[in-house]
């Protein structure tokens, strides 16, 4: 049976993108699962600054990246993917290559192009991952949405490994930012729109609460997320992929 894999950067963007869909692929039988890339612990030595301060909104603590995998367990049991966490750590552990210095020192330095300094890093997780992606698989991976470089770095492994393709809008930039999506999405793809209904809504919010150290990065409260989700749900790029090549075979 062909295997449906997510490439999720951060232990919550799938989740947070495509319950809806996740919902309605599962509840046809499919077999989904989540690959988180970027879910692993931080390198050794004292954090940034900007990690501290991160980790702080989030209350963490020091195990921080476990308190994360623990809550990405949690949604996709409620959600019934398959989650599956690489050990690469997020950009904000990272350094320059070959310096102490922090890639992230300012939220504004989350989202800018690729200079190209991780190709390095980036050949070596494209290795990795060619050695398990199954044969059988079709990779749904982040149009990159918001330009967080660890979305772009995704995006671009999943463009490299040769399997069958679809896009996802990253929620929720996409929301704030839905124009950039026809910017992203490669030309003449085909749209697939997956329907939602108050059971996939559901089951998605519910599978959004379990990430509770993330809630505040995008909303004031609980509540607020609920609405989030489901104006996004009901609106015309809530529940889309995008297919880039019309000679694969179809999503439905």
């Amino acid at each position: 049976m062909n295997k449906i894999i997510y490439l999720s950067p951060h232990l919550d963007d799938a989740v947070l993108s495509c319950g809806g869909i996740i919902w309605d692929q599962l509840r046809r039988h499919a077999q989904v699962e989540i690959w988180t890339i970027f879910a692993g612990d931080p390198g050794e030595g004292e954090l940034s600054r900007f990690a501290q301060e991160i980790q702080q909104r989030w209350q963490t603590g020091p195990q921080s990246q476990s308190a994360r995998r623990a809550e990405d367990t949690l949604a996709c049991e409620r959600i019934g993917a398959l989650p599956r966490q690489f050990s690469y750590p997020d950009c904000i552990y990272r350094n320059y290559p070959g310096t102490t210095r922090p890639l992230i020192e300012k939220n504004e330095d989350l989202f800018q192009p690729l200079t190209g300094l991780e190709q390095p890093f980036i050949d070596k997780i494209i290795d990795a991952l060619r050695l398990i992606l199954p044969l059988e698989s079709t990779l749904i991976i982040p149009l990159g949405i918001g330009n967080h470089i660890d979305h772009q770095i995704v995006r671009q492994i999943g463009e490299v490994l040769n399997r069958s393709r679809f896009y996802y809008a990253d929620f929720p930039y996409s929301g704030s930012h839905p124009e950039e999506i026809l910017e992203r999405v490669p030309q003449n793809s085909s749209t697939y729109h997956f329907p939602v209904n108050n059971q996939s809504l559901a089951l998605w919010q519910y599978a959004v609460e379990a990430y509770t150290s993330q809630i505040s990065s995008f909303w004031p409260s609980l509540s607020e997320m609920y609405k989030s989700v489901e104006f996004y749900a009901n609106s015309p790029i809530g529940n889309c992929l995008w297919q880039s090549d019309k000679s694969e075979s179809s999503m439905k």
